[in-house]
């Protein structure tokens, strides 16, 4: 014969396990984090300088909340992040010409990001082109004024890069992304920003 008391009491634990409760919270989250451009810095670090600490290199002044929502060095105690998606996001700091629009072109193909992990092989090495899924741009310059063509025609297919095999990043795990350009940005986009976001789920205890 079934125990009804025992029975409803599993059935009301279970409804007081939701997306916050006494036991934890999860929740779809995304950590994001922002680097400028320098054409005499060839190397930049992601995640390692959060919101109120100031830029690595280019930039005047601290991480705003618009700049990076990370406020520890690593995974607080306490929580645990599952990494299933990557974005990728770049920002002109003036009116873009024809010249500037290649530059950025390129700095695409000829840059690479590593995931690392504390004391781990890097987990993840990609170039920004196949971040965006770039995968065919062009400038596209009208030949005769009053020509109907775009001045610019580039393909970008992906707002987001899914990850076949999700990045779990334990409590106090510390961890950081490289970016690596081969060859020295354009002086022209200095100043520029470059935005990476890590998005998935979110552990933690209340």
């Amino acid at each position: 014969m079934p125990n009804l008391v025992s029975d409803t009491a599993r059935a009301q634990n279970k409804l007081m396990q939701g997306t916050h409760s006494a036991s934890g919270e999860v929740m779809d989250y995304s950590y994001y984090d922002s680097q400028s451009l320098l054409s005499t810095a060839l190397e930049r670090r992601f995640f390692t300088q959060g919101v109120g600490k100031p830029f690595t290199v280019a930039a005047v002044g601290n991480k705003s909340l618009a700049d990076s929502n990370v406020k520890s060095d690593g995974i607080p105690n306490g929580q645990r992040f599952t990494v299933k998606a990557i974005k990728l996001f770049y920002w002109c700091h003036a009116l873009a010409a024809n010249a500037i629009i290649q530059n950025i072109i390129d700095l695409y193909y000829r840059t690479v990001i590593q995931f690392k992990i504390d004391g781990k092989d890097d987990v993840l090495t990609l170039t920004l082109q196949e971040l965006a899924g770039l995968n065919f741009s062009v400038i596209n310059v009208p030949t005769v004024a009053g020509d109907q063509i775009g001045t610019h025609q580039t393909n970008i297919i992906r707002s987001a890069y899914p990850l076949n095999v999700p990045i779990v990043l334990a409590s106090l795990t510390r961890y950081e992304i490289v970016m690596t350009h081969t060859a020295a940005p354009a002086a022209g986009l200095d100043t520029d920003r470059i935005k990476i976001s890590l998005q998935g789920l979110l552990e933690r205890l209340s």
